[in-house]
């Protein structure tokens, strides 16, 4: 409890590799991940409400197989509940969705080891952004409805590089972040959504950058890009004027 400080009744024992998920606009109940079988590496997705006894907690989502993992996720846009899963440390994940809120089964878009497959933005008309490593070994943004998500209907949004591995896509302010590895260093390349190219964000030459959360209504956020200079420091980035303002240096500097 955030205003006494004090723990509250409720203990989940037993957890290994624990996902946690508030439930949207909710302190009162989350999903979590939980060893299929006690002390198991395998983990399938429960529901724990505040106050309500461990025993009564509900079933969310089980993948069967060897060493199988379930986890739940949502996107921003909150229009889905989502939940991704694999056997092992198989990297090809399936991804199935149901509308955010409801009790209705899961459906199925694709089950695991086929390709990666990640959403990245839910629109309103059932279209779905998201990042693959189907046909493209270095990735590509697809768009699809979630009417039929076969991906004979998938259409490119952002193609995949000749040489350049897309490691993620953020959706913000109608706009699409592209982070790639280029040339052993990061590089982020921003578009519309429509997958038009827009520029690149001013990165120093041979950076890594990393994000803070980035809000809805926010129209700048915070980077920490580090490089052979410095081990990270501080900027600002605004959206509109495509621009970096250094915020704080770090004291510890390469020699």
């Amino acid at each position: 409890d955030v205003d006494t400080g004090q723990d509250i009744p409720d203990v989940i024992e037993g957890c290994r590799f624990a996902d946690v998920l508030w439930d949207k606009d909710s302190n009162n109940g989350f999903q979590y991940t939980y060893p299929v079988t006690p002390g198991a590496w395998g983990r399938k997705a429960l529901h724990h409400t505040l106050g309500e006894p461990v025993t009564a907690d509900k079933f969310v989502y089980e993948k069967t197989g060897d060493a199988p993992w379930a986890t739940p996720f949502r996107l921003p846009t909150n229009k889905y509940d989502w939940i991704t899963t694999g056997l092992g440390f198989d990297q090809n994940n399936g991804i199935h969705y149901r509308p955010r809120g409801s009790d209705e089964p899961f459906r199925t878009i694709q089950e695991s080891g086929q390709y990666q497959l990640e959403p990245v933005a839910e629109f309103d008309n059932g279209d779905i952004l998201a990042l693959t490593s189907k046909d493209a070994s270095l990735g590509r943004l697809v768009r699809f409805n979630l009417a039929d998500p076969s991906p004979e209907k998938w259409q490119d949004v952002i193609p995949a590089h000749p040489q350049d591995r897309l490691t993620g896509v953020l959706y913000h302010q109608d706009r699409l972040f592209a982070f790639y590895n280029h040339d052993t260093a990061d590089q982020i390349s921003v578009f519309d959504v429509a997958g038009r190219h827009l520029h690149d964000v001013p990165l120093p030459i041979q950076s890594v950058a990393a994000m803070a959360r980035v809000n809805e209504d926010d129209t700048s956020f915070l980077m920490k890009i580090s490089s052979f200079t410095t081990p990270g420091d501080t900027y600002s980035y605004d959206i509109g004027t495509n621009t970096l303002a250094l915020v704080k240096k770090n004291d510890c500097r390469y020699d």
